[in-house]
C-alpha cells in the first residue's frame, strides 16, 4: 500500500478542545489543539472497514474442517487439506488487518508513552508527598493518643481521690455503715468523664487519608522498595519465611490460596526438560499439535 501524502490541515478547536481547555487548572490557560504528525497514517486507520466476506470464509472453512472424520489414511488426508484451506483464510484475514493494526499500535504506543511522560512527575509527587502526609498523620495521631491517655489517667486518679475523700469524710461523720461501704466500693471504680484533647493537626482540605492494607513477607522492612518480591530475587530470610508459610499450609494453619502453581515458569522447565522433566507432584506430557509446513502452497 502506498504511503499517505503529508496533509497541511488548518485545524480549528472543536467543542471537545474547548471542554479540555476549560478543565485545565487555573493559571494554565493554554490553547489545546493537538494533532498527530502527518507521518502517522491515521486517516487510513480511521477509514479502515474490514471485508466481512473474510470472516465468513474463515467460519465456513472452519466448519468444514471440524466436520472431517479424521480416521484412516483418507481421513487424515482430508483433514490435512481442510486445515490448509483454513490456514489460507486465516492468512487473508491477518494480511487485511496487518497495516491498520500496526498503525493503531504505533499510535497507541506513542500516546501512552507521551501520557506517561506527562504524568510521571505528578504521579511521583502524589505518591511521595501522600506517603509523607500519611506518615505524619499517623505520628500526630499517636502523640494525640498518648496525650489523651495521660490526661485521662490523671483525671481518673483525681476522680478516685475525690471518691476516697468522700468515703473518709462519711466515716468521720459517723454516716450509716451501708453508706460508708457504698462510698468505699465506688473508690476503685471511680473514673472521670472522657477528657478532650485538642488535635495536633487540623483537617486537610484537599486530601483524605484512606486505609490501604496490603501484605508482604514477614520481617520485610517497610521502607524496602520491593515489598512483594518474586521467589527468584527473594532474600534468604524471605525464602525461609516461604518455608514457614508452606509448613503452616500443610498443618492447615494457613489458607492454601497463599501459594499457587507458577504455570508459565513450570511449563518453561517442562519444555526444556521434555521427557526428562522430574518434579515431585508434577508430570510433563506431550500435548501435541500441528502447524502448516513452510513453503507449501495449495494447488
Amino acid at each position: 500500500m502506498s504511503e499517505q501524502p503529508d496533509l497541511d490541515l488548518d485545524i480549528e478547536p472543536d467543542e471537545d478542545d474547548v471542554a479540555v481547555e476549560d478543565s485545565m487548572p487555573r493559571g494554565l490557560n493554554l490553547p489545546v489543539m493537538t494533532i498527530l504528525p502527518a507521518s502517522v497514517a491515521l486517516p487510513r486507520l480511521t477509514q479502515f472497514v474490514p471485508d466481512t466476506r473474510l470472516k465468513d470464509a474463515v467460519s465456513e472453512a472452519s466448519l468444514v474442517a471440524a466436520g472431517v472424520d479424521v480416521r484412516g489414511a483418507e481421513g487424515l488426508a482430508r483433514a490435512d487439506q481442510a486445515l490448509e484451506h483454513v490456514r489460507d483464510t486465516v492468512k487473508a484475514v491477518k494480511a487485511a488487518f496487518e497495516e491498520p493494526c500496526r498503525v493503531a499500535h504505533q499510535v497507541h504506543e506513542r500516546l501512552t508513552s507521551m501520557r506517561a511522560d506527562y504524568l510521571e512527575a505528578g504521579e511521583a509527587a502524589i505518591a511521595v508527598v501522600g506517603r509523607r502526609i500519611y506518615v505524619e498523620q499517623q505520628r500526630l495521631k499517636a502523640l494525640e493518643a498518648e496525650a489523651r491517655r495521660k490526661a485521662q489517667a490523671e483525671a481518673d486518679a483525681t476522680a478516685k481521690a475525690e471518691a476516697r475523700a468522700r468515703a473518709e469524710e462519711a466515716a468521720l461523720a459517723d454516716a450509716p455503715p451501708e453508706v460508708v461501704e457504698s462510698l468505699q466500693e465506688h473508690v476503685e471504680s471511680a473514673t472521670a468523664a472522657p477528657v478532650h484533647v485538642e488535635p495536633l493537626a487540623s483537617p486537610l482540605k484537599n486530601t483524605t487519608i484512606v486505609k490501604n492494607w496490603t501484605v508482604t513477607v514477614k520481617g520485610t522492612p517497610r521502607d524496602e522498595e520491593l515489598q512483594q518480591p518474586s521467589i527468584e530475587i527473594a532474600t534468604e530470610y524471605q525464602r525461609h519465611q516461604l518455608d514457614v508459610l508452606m509448613a503452616a499450609i500443610l498443618a492447615k494453619q494457613a489458607p492454601v490460596v497463599c501459594v499457587t502453581w507458577n504455570w508459565p515458569a513450570i511449563t518453561k522447565l517442562a519444555k526444556a526438560g521434555e521427557s526428562t522433566f522430574s518434579v515431585e507432584g508434577l508430570e510433563a506430557y506431550d500435548a501435541g499439535g500441528v502447524k502448516g509446513k513452510a513453503g507449501r502452497r495449495r494447488k
